[in-house]
């Protein structure tokens, strides 16, 4: 096995799917996108349950379907796990005949194997009962025993932790991973979850508009998202509109701030992470603002800033960091290094950008 390579395009109803990605193996990668980006719709393509359009998926030295060729290999040769978001368990077999479904191999060595998968993810004493009569969290653990029995090449998890109680998942997750320490294989995950991603995820794949839009390590692409749509995906909230730039130095209505490089050409926002900013009182020093207000969120403290603009800045320090009370002016340090210059992104061309009086801009 080398992983996944996809190169395809799709189309179903009015939706169109285009992606050009790889996939590691021993890795596990999170598609992190909003409703209607096409996530399920990849899993989908690289289980066989839907057809490209153009295109073809190689997985290892094997061509799984080619478009051109007229080649789509069925879902039951393709050496995939699949986990659907709402499990799809044969509620008329018991735990272990659902674990065992796919398993090769006789009578007897099938239902030993399951048994081994019943004590792996926590079912002892459940191998004889029906889904219908498990938790939640008990149901999660069989579709994922189901799908990894067979010991798939390919593991596809889509939402597979939406349907689980918070104090859940932590568990959960570790226990996946503790599988999958033992068996490198390309594992794509699907979620809506910044956090759930980074906590599972080796990379992050984020989808906008049937597009992958940023593919890397999951610290590479939190760091730096590179687009708009790609920073408001991962969590990042403090985003200014750029309205001109010269070299190094970038500004708009906020005011202006210097990169330690060379800006791109094509970049229409800034980004900073509310723990790179720096809160100073000397009048001048960086971007003039108000506190608006500060609260305490467990080990961080959190200062809503309001710039001249209109447009705010949220500001992360440590519990024990004195802050400045609401109402203080202050100066709000960009730090260079710290500001990400972002793209307009293909799927947020349509969204107002800081005007001239200085509103920010909603993604």
């Amino acid at each position: 096995m080398t992983g996944i390579c996809i190169q395809a395009t799709h189309r179903r109803g009015g939706f169109d799917l285009d992606v050009q990605a790889g996939f590691s193996d021993g890795r596990v990668t999170a598609i992190l996108g909003g409703s209607g980006a096409g996530k399920s719709t990849l899993l989908r393509l690289v289980a066989g349950l839907e057809s490209l359009k153009t295109g073809r998926i190689h997985v290892g030295g094997r061509t799984w379907a080619d478009a051109a060729a007229g080649l789509h290999l069925p879902p039951q040769k393709r050496s995939v796990g699949y986990v659907f978001q709402d499990y799809a368990l044969f509620d008329h077999m018991s735990v272990a005949g659902n674990i065992a479904f796919g398993i090769k191999g006789s009578r007897k060595e099938r239902g030993r194997e399951a048994s081994r998968w019943c004590e792996r993810m926590h079912l002892d004493g459940l191998a004889e009962r029906t889904p219908d009569t498990l938790s939640g969290g008990q149901r999660q653990r069989v579709a994922l025993a189901r799908a990894l029995a067979p010991d798939p090449d390919i593991l596809l998890l889509d939402e597979p932790f939406s349907a689980i109680d918070t104090h859940l998942k932590r568990k959960l997750t570790d226990d996946l991973k503790d599988v999958l320490r033992d068996r490198p294989r390309a594992v794509l995950m699907v979620t809506h979850a910044l956090e759930e991603a980074r906590t599972v995820a080796d990379d992050i794949a984020v989808m906008a508009g049937g597009r992958v839009m940023r593919l890397g390590t999951a610290s590479d692409v939190t760091d730096d998202p590179r687009a708009h749509e790609v920073a408001v995906l991962t969590g990042w909230r403090n985003l200014l509109a750029v309205g001109w730039m010269s070299g190094n130095r970038m500004g708009g209505a906020w005011g202006a701030v210097d990169l330690d490089h060379p800006a791109p050409v094509d970049a229409a926002w800034i980004g900073i992470r509310p723990e790179r900013i720096r809160i100073e009182s000397q009048p001048g020093a960086g971007l003039p603002a108000i506190i608006k207000s500060v609260r305490d969120f467990g080990p961080v403290r959190e200062a809503e800033c309001v710039l001249g603009c209109g447009a705010t800045l949220t500001v992360h320090k440590a519990w024990d960091t004195p802050l400045p009370a609401p109402g203080t002016r202050v100066g709000l340090v960009l730090p260079g290094e710290h500001v990400r210059p972002l793209t307009e992104g293909r799927a947020m061309a349509a969204v107002d950008r800081c005007d001239a009086r200085g509103r920010q801009a909603r993604a």
